[in-house]
């Protein structure tokens, strides 16, 4: 499929932003986490983007993540972060898999 340059830089230059966004949610997720919830972060591994990062981490925080443990807390704002990170998470997942199909992943 033929697509142009230009194309291929406005769909990468939304996919880079994207991936900004979510990281920087998700990094205020976690202070959000450990300031409001410091129990269940430490339970989590006191997670965080780039000094305790591990794949322990990381798997104990998909876990609570997609089993949408965050719901028992019955914390609003906790939800509504969660539910910021998710679709930003679809949406780079979207991005990412356009690039590679329309544009064989040029990176």
């Amino acid at each position: 499929m033929l697509v142009s340059t230009e194309t291929f830089g406005i769909v990468w230059g939304i996919f880079a932003a994207a991936v900004i966004i979510y990281l920087a949610c998700q990094q205020s997720l976690f202070s959000y986490m450990k300031a409001h919830h410091p129990d269940e972060w430490a339970k989590l591994g006191s997670p965080s983007m780039f000094w305790n990062n591990s794949f322990k981490n990381n798997w104990l925080f998909l876990r609570f993540f997609l089993r949408r443990d965050y719901r028992r807390l019955a914390d609003a704002r906790l939800d509504q972060r969660f539910q910021i990170v998710w679709t930003l998470f679809l949406l780079n997942l979207v991005l990412f898999l356009v690039l590679w199909v329309f544009f064989g992943l040029k990176f």
